[in-house]
This record gives C-alpha cells, structure tokens and sequence, in this order.
C-alpha cells in the first residue's frame, strides 16, 4: 500500500507542478502578446514622427511590466506587408525595413541597424502603410525540467493612422 501511495503521489505531484508551469507559460505568453498590441497602436497612432519606433519601444517595455527585459531577444518595429503581415523579407529571420530593439537589464536597447525611416511613410487616407511589432521573448522555466529554453514570439500588424493636419503625407 505505501508503494502504490509514493508512486501514485510521485505522479501527482509532477502533474500539479505542470500544470503550474505551463500556467506561467500562458500568462508569459498572454503579457508578449499584450505587448505586440499596445507597441502597434501606439506605433499606428504617430505617422510621419521622427521619434515613433523610439516611443514604440517604451511603450512595448511598459507593457511588458514586470517581465525580465534581458530575456528579450528581439523587438522589431517594422513595415509590414499589408497582404501577409510580415516584414519584406516574408519573414522573422531578416529584414530592412525594422528598427530593431534587444532586451537589457536597463530596458530596450536600439541595435543600430538601419531601419524604416519616418520620413519615407504614407500617411494618405487610402494608401497608408501598415506597421508592425515582433516581440521575441526566452521563457524562464521555473521548474528547470518543463519548457526549458521555450521562446514565445508574438506579432501585431496594424495601418498607419492617416494624418489630418496640414503637411505632406508621404514622400
């Protein structure tokens, strides 16, 4: 009987900590995408400004709270390809039109690649661009056996907000 009860408990006890550590997962995964969402309304919402991928990145490092931003790997603004929603290379392995970000201990890190300028986006009513935000994240198993080394990677895509003020709006 004690060996069917420490066998039977060995079981129990690896299922309630999976179960516990795919929670954390979930809600790591829920925080990312949260934070693709609130990095693309606010990089929707300042087209043609000098500062958006800038303001984009803070914005997308405030949502993700409380997360460990050195387990960023990645955060891209992008313009994205309004039929597919990626970046120009069709997908998140490489890219031109990015300004890219990496996670740091003291927050989002621009890494000095070149990447879509403000100045070269259509802001037309109609014709706007559509931008995106590809947030890459290392999950941090919490138990060390389940998820190990698991990245969570989470996109948005949304169109420019069409400029209403006098000035051009596009090149």
């Amino acid at each position: 009987m004690a060996v069917e009860t420490a066998l039977v408990s060995l079981l129990l006890v690896t299922i309630m900590y999976g179960v516990v550590e795919t929670s954390f997962l979930y809600r790591d995964a829920l925080v990312v995408s949260s934070a693709s969402r609130a990095g693309a309304r606010m990089a929707s919402g300042l087209p043609r400004d000098a500062a958006f991928a800038t303001t984009t990145a803070t914005q997308v490092a405030g949502a993700l709270g409380s997360t460990d931003l050195s387990r960023v790997s990645a955060v891209w603004v992008f313009k994205a390809d309004p039929t597919t929603g990626r970046p120009d290379s069709g997908g998140f392995t490489t890219c031109t039109t990015c300004v890219k970000y990496t996670g740091s201990s003291s927050g989002l890190v621009a890494d000095g690649s070149s990447g879509w300028a403000a100045s070269t986006q259509n802001a037309c009513m109609g014709s706007q661009d559509t931008v995106g935000v590809y947030i890459r994240y290392r999950y941090p198993s919490r138990l060390g056996f389940f998820f190990p080394n698991q990245f969570i990677a989470e996109s948005t895509v949304m169109r420019l907000e069409p400029l209403d003020k006098a000035g051009p709006c596009k090149p």
